[in-house]
């Protein structure tokens, strides 16, 4: 191979390097004031749910892949307290969302079964 070739091939694979997939960045910001989000990976990545606050309805957003995927959660309203359940319509076990909390990493016993949600009157 020429000096030429092989400065380029070098050259090629250094730039592949920088060009590597990588996760998309993550942050708690992304669920707007006011609202409950959910997501389905640790540290606030792939938001599955956002919801604006005051809701005494139980939403049923987690459908297809999205359902039993959460994994971490945010609250950021000041005002309610929002509740994620098990199944739809708000049965199975629950899970408190207080006010202006947030959890990046869920527990192992709470992740990967939420099916609905509510933004008001928490659990």
């Amino acid at each position: 191979m020429s000096r030429r070739k092989s400065i380029l091939v070098m050259g090629a694979l250094a730039l592949s390097g920088l060009a590597a997939p990588t996760h998309a960045q993550a942050y708690l910001s992304d669920c707007n004031a006011n609202h409950m989000c959910v997501w389905g990976l640790n540290d606030f990545r792939w938001m599955i749910a956002e919801r604006y606050h005051g809701n005494s309805d139980w939403l049923d957003p987690f459908t297809g892949e999205e359902n039993d995927e959460n994994d971490s959660w945010a609250n950021r309203s000041v005002t309610y307290t929002g509740c994620m359940a098990e199944h739809v319509d708000g049965g199975g076990d629950r899970l408190t969302m207080a006010e202006g909390s947030s959890d990046k990493d869920m527990a192992w016993f709470n992740s990967n079964e939420t099916s609905s949600m509510r933004t008001k009157y928490g659990c």
